[in-house]
């Protein structure tokens, strides 16, 4: 996911590797050729000029301490920065930027205290924020996957799973919107807050049981939020999952929602360690963590997107005694003036199961998961599939296909070159390219694809793409009974 991310916002990254090294499309274009093995000299590949001495080795620094698990920015010159990440255990990411907000002439130590920006005024922890929202939701889902695979709960997991899903498309949409200028979480909508407090409780199961820790909510029914589904969700979940990382050896997890005169009081509250003065001081600062594995991105995230919800959070804590979080947010006490479906994600339209696919399809995706989650999709929809993870693969298959659907950044040919290889020889006619990117400028001139999906995408999209082309398609083939 933080590949995509730093895919719409035209950003390089660079990420360790057991092969080497890995890029992301951005990075691609800005090689003249294929990216060094090594990470720091694919980097400096990607600067505007090359690193100093003292540069180079706070750089050297700030990848060593990523691999050990704590992030940090470092300057690249006057207008450049690298945000370092851990990734892997013991591997690093690397995301550079612009300093688009300073003028050229300004020193390292200036923009140090200016702040991390990135590209259009993008704060470097909002982009390193939003990956690691994605992350905790991530673990849910695996979470929740693991007991269905062992037959235990398994309704409740996946209805659980494709809830936790639907929360990391939110978060992805919203990082779109927040990250192209505009303030991330607008108070847009409401959110039945009672009910997603609830589904909290509920999705951290598997997490809390792992660590021994029993949960608890104490809820107001049908209380009702006002801000999108989306940043309230980010503020509950990191709270919760911090409080149970909080209690590595069993605790009690409480989790409340009640009004309190005209707004609502959530609270988060844990049987922790607790925390020391010096360090609630600090717990809201970018990249601040105890943690041994911290990346100290997950409660400043909090703290920005409750501010601009013109909420506010109050920690209360002990050394010994748990912490105690308190959060209020504005509230919409009267339900009835709630818009209905306002702030709820949008429920598929229901066409997996009312249109027929019939044609035969040729699907290329070097990400293996995503190519066997089409294939066996389209499947299920009555199509027949044939599905490849490299170009030189897809140019073996004896055609002809109704239509493929092709990654853009393939591992051994640029996905429009692929089609218009397919089309010279007759195994397609048409096809659905999906990429987390924007179409190339050199767009080869016989790879146009006849339908975009940008990712990340639901199924529904693209049944609706594959079912109009095939009715465009038996139209252009049909001829007309005057004519026979």
């Amino acid at each position: 996911m933080l590949v995509w991310i730093c895919d719409q916002l035209d950003m390089p990254l660079v990420t360790e590797t057991e092969f080497g090294v890995a890029v992301n499309s951005s990075a691609q274009r800005r090689l003249s050729r294929p990216p060094p093995a090594e990470l720091l000299s694919c980097i400096q590949q990607l600067l505007d000029s090359p690193l100093d001495a003292p540069h180079s080795e706070a750089l050297d620094r700030a990848l060593a301490s990523a691999r050990q698990g704590t992030p940090s920015v470092v300057s690249a010159g006057a207008q450049q920065q690298i945000l370092c990440v851990p990734d892997r255990p013991g591997r690093v990411s690397a995301i550079m930027s612009r300093h688009s907000r300073f003028a050229p002439g300004q020193n390292a130590a200036s923009l140090t205290a200016a702040g991390p920006t990135a590209t259009n005024g993008v704060a470097l922890h909002d982009v390193a924020g939003v990956s690691h929202e994605l992350a905790n939701t991530l673990n849910a889902i695996a979470g929740w996957a693991r007991l269905a695979q062992s037959g235990e709960r398994v309704p409740e997991a996946l209805a659980l799973i494709e809830r936790s899903a639907e929360s990391a498309w939110a978060t992805a949409r919203d990082c779109l919107s927040g990250l192209g200028g505009r303030a991330k979480h607008e108070p847009a909508g409401v959110t039945d807050l009672s009910a997603l407090v609830q589904e909290a409780a509920n999705l951290i199961g598997p997490q809390a049981e792992a660590n021994g820790v029993q949960v608890t909510t104490d809820l107001e029914p049908d209380l009702t939020a006002v801000g999108d589904r989306g940043a309230l969700w980010s503020i509950l979940w990191n709270l919760a999952t911090n409080a149970v990382e909080a209690m590595p050896n069993g605790g009690l997890l409480q989790l409340a929602l009640h009004r309190d005169g005209h707004s609502l009081r959530l609270v988060v509250q844990d049987a922790g360690a607790g925390m020391s003065g010096d360090v609630q001081a600090q717990m809201f600062d970018p990249y601040f963590t105890t943690k041994p594995n911290g990346t100290g991105i997950g409660l400043p995230f909090v703290k920005r997107i409750i501010d601009q919800l013109q909420g506010s959070i109050v920690c209360r804590s002990e050394k010994g005694r748990g912490t105690r979080f308190e959060v209020q947010l504005p509230g919409l006490l009267n339900r009835q003036a709630a818009q209905p479906g306002t702030g709820d994600f949008t429920r598929v339209s229901g066409i997996f199961m009312t249109e027929p696919l019939t044609g035969r399809y040729l699907i290329v995706d070097d990400d293996p998961v995503l190519r066997d989650l089409i294939g066996t999709a389209l499947q299920m929809r009555g199509a027949e599939v044939v599905a490849v993870g490299q170009a030189t693969s897809a140019l073996q298959e004896a055609g002809p296909f109704t239509g493929a659907i092709i990654d853009l950044l393939l591992t051994d040919r640029r996905g429009d070159v692929l089609l218009s290889d397919l089309r010279a020889q007759g195994t397609v006619s048409w096809a659905v390219i999906i990429t987390g990117t924007e179409l190339p400028p050199d767009l080869d001139a016989g790879g146009c694809p006849d339908a975009l999906l940008r990712k990340p995408f639901d199924l529904e999209a693209l049944f609706e793409s594959l079912v109009a082309l095939e009715q465009a398609l038996a139209r252009a083939t049909s001829v007309p009974a005057s004519l026979g």
